[in-house]
């Protein structure tokens, strides 16, 4: 067996190799930006700075519905949809379209709600919001909590 010594071995120039290790950083960073990004989005709420309360026997949300709607309530009161600040009369609308749309046999929307309250926030805002959920043109009947568990004290939950 003869080896062949007339091949140059290949030579990888200096410039090409930078180039490819500096690529390879913006790809790396692209990649945990986007990572990043679409981990934050976890309960389709678009809601910023709401510390949840505690639940010691909450069950974590295996399957969220992309779809379903999210109503967030901040500290003071504020009712957001998809990260903007809404009106109540916004927010009633908004819940006539998710019952209409999700509508079962029987006339009662067989989607579930969230409902995310900041854990300083007035009672009567969530209240309020049940209580539309509960009447008798929307009828909303399945509606989940969003709470963290009581292992992450002083966890802050950012929707964006």
């Amino acid at each position: 067996m003869q080896i062949d010594t007339t091949r140059k071995p290949l030579m990888i120039s200096a410039r090409f190799a930078l180039f490819f290790a500096a690529l390879s950083v913006i790809l790396l960073l692209l990649f945990v930006a986007f990572i990043h990004l679409f981990s934050t989005d976890r309960y389709q709420g678009y809601c910023s700075d709401v510390t949840l309360p505690y639940a010691r026997t909450a069950r974590l949300d295996e399957s969220p519905d992309p779809a379903r709607l999210a109503i967030c309530i901040h500290r003071d009161g504020t009712l957001c949809i998809a990260g903007e600040p809404r009106t109540d009369q916004e927010v009633r609308d908004a819940l006539h379209v998710e019952a209409r749309l999700s509508r079962n046999a029987a006339g009662s929307s067989d989607r579930l709600m969230l409902l995310a309250a900041d854990e300083r926030a007035p009672f009567k805002s969530i209240k309020k919001i049940v209580g539309w959920c509960n009447s008798r043109d929307i009828r909303i009947w399945r509606l989940a909590f969003a709470t963290r568990p009581e292992q992450e004290p002083g966890a802050v939950l950012r929707w964006r």
